[in-house]
């Protein structure tokens, strides 16, 4: 997705970039290499499960004490406006933490700033960096931890890395604009949605190919599996639907409407797989869907954060969380009560949100 665009129809606005270039090529690359020494980790104190937060137009990830409800640290990954972190994936253990990295630039060849970044969720340190695709976008890890899936939107590919050498291994063909990335919970499948071929891609982790395009909603954005695996969701932001997919058959069986003005973009599942969270950045609200009747059963508005773009629900399942891109936090909602309970701050473009262990 490019630059600043979610839920409002602009075109992306660049500058030429020659001249800025040559500006900011050798202040980028210290900051570069200093972000990777600097890296402020979780604050001393701060115990059990930690929220991390992309923050698209600052340049930075926050880190959240989900139990103090407070921010715990910011980690830099590059000079705002110019390094643009959007996508995250945990791996299984919890342990570390993959970020997306990108720039506004139109043409990204000679870029520093895209890359995967992988960050030690324990103490915020800087691991490595992951050469990837043209304008990573979204990614996720499978489940049995060895391999990420990362969408490149100026490549038409995924990117498939070997984490354990951390080189790549595959680049498969997607649909045009690729952007969400999820993976089964066997690690059988990955879906892959496109933004405007209105497509999701079925690649079969097996053989690292595709195996079948489905049609969705104009503008797909995010695609997550169930827990259990017996159903997928697309958001299609332009369509304002979202799209359940049956895994077993590749098929979408059922397309939910959410309005053409709430312009969905994140969507999360309960633990359980019971209840499926879809967030939208026009109506500034977090849908709440029944998964067994397929329908929405309640809209929290009272309170949210301004442009919610990620959403993610703690381990438990007990408490929503929401990256809101305009109000630059984090908007706290108790999932018994489907009430926001506190506002947490976080940087310029809340983008993403996940929840360690």
């Amino acid at each position: 997705m490019r630059a600043g665009t979610e839920g409002t129809g602009m075109a992306r606005r660049c500058p030429a970039p020659s001249r800025r270039w040559a500006r900011f090529s050798a202040a980028a690359a210290a900051l570069l290499a200093a972000s990777m020494m600097i890296s402020a980790g979780p604050a001393p104190g701060a115990s059990g499960p930690r929220i991390y937060v992309s923050n698209e137009f600052g340049g930075s990830l926050t880190v959240i004490d989900a139990a103090g409800g407070r921010v715990a640290g910011t980690i830099p990954i590059g000079p705002a406006g110019t390094a643009r972190p959007r996508g995250m994936a945990l791996s299984p253990d919890g342990s570390t933490l993959y970020i997306a990295v990108t720039d506004p630039w139109p043409n990204r060849r000679e870029s520093p700033y895209k890359f995967i970044w992988v960050v030690d969720a324990g103490t915020g340190k800087v691991r490595a960096k992951y050469p990837c695709g043209s304008d990573p976008e979204r990614l996720a890890v499978t489940p049995d931890g060895r391999s990420l899936y990362c969408s490149n939107e100026d490549n038409v590919t995924a990117t498939v890395f070997d984490l354990g050498t951390g080189k790549v291994i595959a680049a498969i063909p997607v649909g045009i604009e690729p952007e969400g990335v999820g993976v089964s919970p066997d690690g059988r499948w990955v879906y892959v949605t496109a933004e405007t071929s209105n497509t999701v891609t079925v690649i079969d982790t097996a053989t690292r190919r595709p195996i079948k395009n489905l049609l969705v909603g104009e503008r797909p954005r995010v695609v997550v599996f169930a827990p259990n695996g017996v159903r997928a969701y697309a958001s299609a932001e332009t369509a304002g639907t979202l799209s359940v997919i049956d895994p077993a058959r590749h098929e979408v069986i059922q397309t939910i409407e959410l309005g053409r003005d709430s312009k969905p973009v994140g969507v999360a599942v309960a633990p359980d797989s019971g209840r499926v969270y879809v967030v939208g950045g026009r109506c500034n609200c977090l849908f709440v869907i029944d998964a067994s009747r397929g329908a929405v059963i309640a809209t929290v508005t009272q309170k949210m954060g301004r442009r919610p773009w990620g959403v993610a629900v703690a381990p438990d399942g007990r408490k929503i969380y929401t990256a809101n891109g305009r109000s630059d936090d984090v908007s706290v909602v108790d999932a018994a009560s489907l009430r926001v309970v506190a506002t947490i701050p976080a940087g310029r473009g809340a983008h993403s949100v996940v929840v360690g262990h």
